[in-house]
């Protein structure tokens, strides 16, 4: 797969549609699926990709074991695995959101993160 044809290719559309599995089966399918899509390609850019696709895996794989915690009813690993994962891209993602606050020291290492949510009353009916 060409970069072009990664920039196109389906698994990269938004909004992702889940049909009729459950939910822990279509996310754990599209993770696999997301990073064999990373991983097939094989022109110019699997050279730039090449340093951060054991990142990307990482991630995957963290969520998929957050996911599958979760769905074993331990929601203390799963918050951990998803913490852990989220934490190995920091350093890629552009934090310009005023919800999140992070302290670098001087060697550009975070020291703190402080992190605000809103919450709203939920109901049994799914949200788009």
């Amino acid at each position: 797969m060409t970069g072009k044809e990664l920039l196109n290719a389906n698994i990269l559309k938004t909004p992702i549609i889940r049909d009729n599995d459950d939910f822990s089966s279509f996310a754990i399918h599209f993770l696999h699926s997301y990073l064999a899509t990373i991983r097939s390609v094989d022109d110019e850019l699997k050279d730039h990709l090449a340093d951060r696709i054991p990142v990307i895996q990482d991630l995957c794989h963290g969520l998929i074991k957050s996911i599958e915690s979760y769905y074993l009813g331990s929601i203390s690993s799963a918050y951990q695995s998803f913490c852990t994962a989220i934490s190995g891209i920091g350093r890629y993602l552009w934090l310009d959101n005023p919800d999140i606050i992070v302290v670098f020291d001087e060697k550009n290492e975070k020291l703190l993160t402080e992190n605000f949510f809103k919450v709203r009353a939920g109901s049994p009916r799914s949200f788009s």
